[in-house]
């Protein structure tokens, strides 16, 4: 019989589209694979995920570009890594990652040992796909 997987998802977006879209995918996704998606948490707030006594190797897609407009997306990244060590951080823009000048956060992320899983473009025609990978590659992790 095979185990079935648990994961912890958190997803912060200002975009409600864009939070249902990711919902969706993932939600699709996990029900293909026997994924039982212990806690979806999808806010616009995000000390929310602060608030969490049982944080532990969850997968965060974050929007870089609304992380931007409150604070440094790399810093707040950072704080997720002291709460949760073993956890996925992705990161998501509207932006094309390396033409937007967003290829500054990819330097600035490995430099500050953030260690984000990826950087999507949520308009890439690809993004599903992405964020499958994201996922399959978060549970080998786990």
């Amino acid at each position: 019989m095979r185990q079935k997987h648990l994961i912890n998802i958190f997803i912060y977006d200002n975009s409600r589209t864009h939070r249902l879209k990711l919902n969706n995918i993932i939600r699709n996704y996990a029900e293909e694979k026997d994924i039982e998606l212990t806690a979806v948490l999808s806010t616009t707030h995000l000390d929310e995920i602060f608030n969490r006594s049982f944080l532990k190797s969850w997968i965060y897609f974050l929007n870089i570009d609304d992380l931007e407009k409150k604070m440094d997306g790399i810093e707040f990244a950072a704080r997720v890594r002291n709460h949760d060590l073993y956890g996925s951080i992705v990161f998501l823009t509207g932006h094309d990652i390396f033409a937007d000048g967003h290829s500054d956060l990819a330097r600035r992320s490995l430099k500050s040992h953030v260690v984000a899983m990826a950087f999507l473009s949520e308009d890439s025609a690809e993004f599903e796909k992405e964020i499958r990978e994201c996922i399959a590659a978060h549970i080998r992790k786990i």
